[in-house]
């Protein structure tokens, strides 16, 4: 019997918590949503930054083009290539070969930035993000794309 009331103090004891955790959060989702009104809404939209922009853009130009010797000459000898399933394809041999049987294939196949290209880099690297639709005849999907360019040359 005591092991009883014990349990349900702890029961109660943890439902007052979580009534305390909830009201905190609803406490805070009104400040926030108090404090956008006040500023005038939502913040405003991203839009394409940083040295990255014109490499992405060209990439996925050449890509939507299905211009392979365009897309192969962005590819470095050391590519590494993660797809959305986790598969890691690595080297310009098979990356490349990779690429041109996509960009060949009987059905086309375009990649778009569906939001902000933005990006980052250093002298010799930049990496880039944005959010994508890939579109191949009646597949569609959307996701976060990051890319990694290194300089090469004079490039």
């Amino acid at each position: 019997m005591l092991l009883l009331s014990v349990t349900n103090q702890s029961r109660t004891k943890g439902n007052r918590n979580s009534m305390k955790k909830l009201m905190l959060v609803m406490v805070i989702a009104i400040m926030a949503s108090s404090a956008m009104a006040q500023r005038g809404g939502a913040p405003p939209a991203l839009t394409d930054s940083g040295p990255g922009v014109p490499v992405v853009k060209a990439f996925l130009d050449a890509y939507n083009k299905r211009d392979v010797a365009a897309v192969q000459n962005m590819v470095a000898t050391d590519i590494v290539f993660m797809d959305d399933d986790g598969h890691t394809i690595k080297g310009k041999d098979f990356v490349g070969g990779f690429l041109q049987r996509r960009l060949t294939a009987p059905v086309p196949e375009t990649i778009t930035a569906s939001g902000a290209i933005t990006s980052n880099g250093t002298a010799d690297a930049i990496w880039a993000g944005f959010p994508y639709n890939f579109a191949r005849g009646e597949l569609a999907r959307k996701g976060l794309m990051t890319m990694i360019f290194k300089k090469a040359g004079n490039d």
